[in-house]
């Protein structure tokens, strides 16, 4: 319960959606941030402010606090969309890993 207390889970476009408090909270919150789908969100000025807010936030902490983003961008399409400041934290921050393959969701069936 206490390791669960640590790691949050969210989509990029909860975290885009989110107010400016609640990403706040988010970004300070979880030794362990997984923001999930980036892409996702909405493309508008406000929901790429605030993909660059989190990651910030994140990267200001340092050491302290790991953040783990999955999607289906490369790098480019991350830097066309996000700007290259973000591309370039999560670079200086972390590793990139490219999983190449053919998709393997599951089909679901319809009622």
């Amino acid at each position: 319960a206490r390791l669960r207390e640590q790691v949050g889970w969210y989509t990029a476009y909860e975290v885009a959606a989110a107010t400016c408090q609640d990403q706040w909270d988010i970004a300070s919150k979880y030794k362990v941030l997984v923001i999930d789908d980036l892409g996702i969100e909405d493309n508008t000025p406000r929901s790429i402010a605030a993909i660059n807010f989190m990651v910030s936030k994140r990267y200001d902490h340092g050491e302290d606090m790991a953040t783990i983003i999955t999607g289906n961008m490369t790098t480019d399409d991350i830097t066309e969309r996000y700007g290259k400041r973000l591309t370039d934290r999560l670079i200086e921050n972390g590793h990139i890993i490219v999983c190449d393959g053919p998709a393997v969701r599951r089909k679901v069936k319809k009622w």
